[in-house]
């Protein structure tokens, strides 16, 4: 196919105007690197300055005094119930055992003996007991630090996505027949 010199000329017009485009487009997509990673760097300062301090104060001042007291009126009320079943309810009903003359009987010695174990089992199950691993204030932050992550990537993949417009084809910008 022959071209026309006027074509030719528009033809490298073009082709030179796409080598421009392709520079600015890399020194554009080099600047917005620089940009995302300036912006992450002041995120992570502005979430250390800022963020966690407020988390761990939100945590220490309304989530820990709600657990604890909890915590301390469950043991309370625990530890209230296995005292008076000791003090109150046991000897109670020991004394009125002896006084029928069934305490010699071996059923009813199996019976208390079992009724022993059950009740240890039943009043162990309402004793808190101590775990370890992270707590509601652990686990909060690490759930703070994932979503600052995805919205971070999903800026990151925002700004630096293809759009078909934007582009020149490759194979223009290197035909230069």
């Amino acid at each position: 196919m022959a071209l026309s010199r006027k074509q030719k000329k528009e033809l490298k017009k073009f082709k030179k105007h796409a080598v421009d485009v392709w520079s600015q487009q890399r020194e554009v997509f080099s600047h917005a690197g620089q940009v995302v990673g300036d912006a992450r760097d002041h995120g992570v300062k502005y979430a250390n300055k800022n963020v966690v301090p407020r988390v761990k104060h939100a945590i220490d001042d309304n989530v820990r005094p709600a657990v604890s007291q909890g915590l301390s009126a469950g043991t309370h009320v625990a530890t209230k119930a296995q005292d008076r079943f000791k003090h109150d309810l046991y000897p109670a009903v020991t004394s009125y055992l002896n006084g029928l003359d069934l305490v010699n009987d071996p059923k009813v010695k199996k019976a208390v003996k079992n009724a022993k174990k059950k009740g240890s089992k039943v009043a162990s199950k309402y004793v808190p007991q101590k775990k370890s691993g992270p707590g509601v204030g652990g686990v909060l932050l690490i759930g703070l630090g994932v979503v600052a992550l995805g919205g971070l990537v999903f800026a990151a993949v925002q700004t630096l996505r293809a759009d078909d417009e934007l582009w020149v084809a490759d194979d223009d910008a290197d035909t230069k027949a």
